[in-house]
């Protein structure tokens, strides 16, 4: 009987070593399928934890902050305290001890003081050495007293005009009290976390990637031999190039607008009123290139590399001036804005490389799936870092996806990759970054009911927004050409108040609804404005640094010697030809190249015009003054594409020559 028995025990062993086999074969090739996928999510993962995690050394640090109750002079209006940084929701996150006495209230992520005093306010936990703790200098301020472990400081709050107090913590540290291991225990879990998410998303993703069609051939694609031997000449005149704007405008000119961004996103705390995946992105960079010059570098290199890739492309048709592209950045309408760091440059640089990228690619024939991904990762920042490019992107987008499907198919995977981008940036502002609200709209609609009451007299603005007597006191600053005058005043009346908010745009619809010819008259004539006047044009140097920059980004205060040849020319055209800045003119230029490149039925012409056509377009609607910045994604797309016309004009050639004809579309 025990011979079955051993029988059956040796299939088994047998069928457990099949098994095994099996097993070890299906792993290893498992392994040998998805090595490349395992690997990109190291390597991913490791710049996405490097980018986004704090390496600098934390310090154990208790804070105690009294508020005194003590006025320190007899003009103060009160004894408020408002500690700003760090906020309430940074310390949560990082499980910051927090004690305060009844005295102190959360109120729009920050620390105020205003009953119950003297109170207390005592936070402990790990900071880093670059901290700051930020205060309000303004006359409804007293004395506070801060202790920064054991070292006390009396604050002198008050003063007449209201700023930022700004104190680093470095100076209050020492070596004793720093914990090396806590950085590195949060690096590795952010390391591990970000690791098993991109081998999620890589292994799900995958699978559809592979699926994805390859691009059909364009009508624009001609043959390519060999390579030029101009491209050297290319290549050395672009770096040529971008050490001369650098000698120029090196490390970058800002404005208040880009201290804000900055400011975000070296706090990484971010609010809505300019869309924050600039300053996300600046955050980035930042720890690569501090201060201004990474964003400066960056647009700088978008500029010349897409007109690098024009040339290229004349220089592959045989255009004898192959280089006129790469000239076009010492254009005086083009060169006014490129050291300027603003979200119009760098959203009307991104449209502009992502096109030529695109251009290029499908010119030589190497439009390959992770290019693509790539033009359209480009995209999408350029079409979220300002509220009108999402329009001027779509028939870049149906451009693109005309080289993968039906006409029909484009249109659909147009539709639905814009509201993609549309729905992205707002996971990205409101969940992923938790983006303050602070509704960039109030400006638009407020001038708008201002404009209604000039007309009419008729007053729509909600009581719980804006008073009676203190609208009539705005009025007298009121401006129908700009709202600035209105918004950005001392007696400030905009509210981050969802509900007051609310019955703002229920009055503003009611307002046009009844009053529709008063609302079209008033934004006509801030229209015309915007295409006739020339209010701004650029800036040459940076505005002051604020105080309360928790780092120096140290951008160009000095004109250099380039920089003043460079903007001599620039404002003698303002002098002498000052339609080269009108809105106007890139109105009907955009209309005259549409019809052009219709004519001459050229795809990327006519999409690079329609672009800039749904980009102008709004502006009826919210443009709040004139300025030049606002139509230089119009101006670039023009020239481009005129470029393009260019490149695809059919030379008269002897149909005898072959080499000739292997050139021709």
């Amino acid at each position: 009987m025990a011979f079955p028995t051993a029988m059956n025990n040796a299939a088994e062993v047998s069928r457990l070593n099949e098994l095994r086999q099996n097993f070890k074969a299906w792993f290893l090739e498992q392994i040998k399928s998805k090595w490349k996928i395992a690997l990109l999510s190291l390597v991913a993962a490791w710049i996405v934890t490097t980018l986004t995690s704090d390496l600098s050394t934390h310090y154990f640090t208790k804070i105690t902050l009294i508020a005194t109750g003590r006025k320190t002079s007899n003009h103060a209006k009160a004894t408020v305290i408002w500690l700003k940084t760090p906020r309430i929701a940074e310390l949560r996150q990082k499980n910051f001890e927090i004690l305060k006495s009844k005295g102190w209230i959360e109120w729009d992520g920050i620390f105020i003081s205003n009953r119950d005093q003297p109170a207390e306010l005592r936070l402990e936990g790990y900071f880093p050495r670059d901290q700051v703790l930020r205060f309000s200098h303004t006359r409804y301020s007293g004395e506070a007293k801060l202790e920064v472990n054991g070292k006390t400081t009396t604050l002198d709050l008050y003063s007449e005009t209201p700023g930022p107090l700004t104190i680093p913590l470095e100076q209050y540290l020492s070596d004793q009290d720093r914990s090396v291991i806590r950085v590195f225990v949060s690096y590795f879990a952010a390391f591990m976390k970000h690791t098993l998410l991109l081998l999620f998303l890589g292994i799900v993703l995958h699978p559809i990637y592979r699926k994805l069609p390859y691009p059909q051939p364009s009508p624009i694609k001609f043959e390519i031999r060999k390579t030029p031997r101009g491209a050297i000449y290319l290549m050395a005149l672009s770096i040529a190039i971008l050490l001369l704007f650098m000698a120029a405008y090196y490390p970058g000119v800002m404005s208040f607008d880009a201290y804000q961004q900055y400011m975000e996103g070296v706090l990484f705390q971010f609010n809505d009123w300019h869309p924050p995946i600039m300053a996300l992105l600046w955050s980035f960079i930042n720890k690569i290139i501090p201060g201004a010059a990474g964003m400066f570098l960056l647009h700088l290199m978008m500029g010349i590399g897409s007109f690098y890739l024009l040339s290229r492309v004349a220089l592959l048709r045989e255009k004898k001036l192959y280089f006129l592209p790469l000239f076009t950045i010492f254009l005086p309408i083009v060169s006014c804005m490129i050291s300027n760091i603003i979200k119009d440059v760098s959203s009307a640089l991104s449209l502009l490389f992502a096109f030529s990228l695109w251009y290029f690619s499908v010119s030589v024939g190497k439009l390959t799936r992770p290019k693509l991904l790539f033009i359209l990762v480009i995209l999408f920042y350029g079409s979220s870092v300002r509220l009108n490019a999402l329009p001027a992107a779509v028939p870049l987008l149906f451009l693109i996806m005309k080289n993968f499907t039906s006409t029909r198919k484009a249109v659909l995977s147009t539709l639905f990759i814009a509201m993609l981008f549309h729905a992205s940036n707002d996971f990205l502002t409101y969940r992923l970054l938790n983006a303050r609200r602070t509704y960039p709209i109030q400006p638009v609609i407020s001038h708008n009911l201002m404009g209604i009451y000039r007309i009419t007299g008729k007053n729509y603005f909600p009581s719980s927004y804006l008073k009676k007597d203190h609208l009539d006191s705005l009025m007298m600053r009121y401006s129908p050409k700009s709202y600035d005058p209105t918004t950005f005043v001392k007696d400030r009346y905009m509210t981050r108040d969802a509900g007051v908010i609310s019955e703002l745009k229920d009055a503003w619809v009611s307002a046009i609804l009844h009053e529709p010819g008063a609302y079209l008259i008033h934004r006509w004539i801030l229209f015309k404005s915007f295409l006739k006047d020339v209010a701004y044009i650029t800036m040459h140097v940076s505005h002051p640094e604020p105080n309360s920059l928790p780092q120096r980004p140290h951008p160009l205060k000095q004109e250099t010697s380039l920089g003043k040849l460079n903007y001599g020319v620039i404002f003698w055209l303002y002098d002498h030809a000052r339609f080269v800045y009108r809105g106007i003119t890139y109105l009907i230029a955009i209309l005259v190249l549409l019809a052009i490149s219709v004519y001459r039925k050229s795809a990327a012409a006519i999409a690079l015009n329609v672009s800039s056509f749904f980009y102008f377009v709004p502006y009826f609607f919210f443009a709040p003054a004139a300025n030049y910045r606002y139509v230089y994604w119009c101006m670039l797309a023009g020239i481009t594409s005129i470029f393009v016309m260019w490149f695809e004009t059919r030379r008269h050639v002897d149909p005898s020559r072959e080499d000739d004809l292997l050139l021709m579309l």
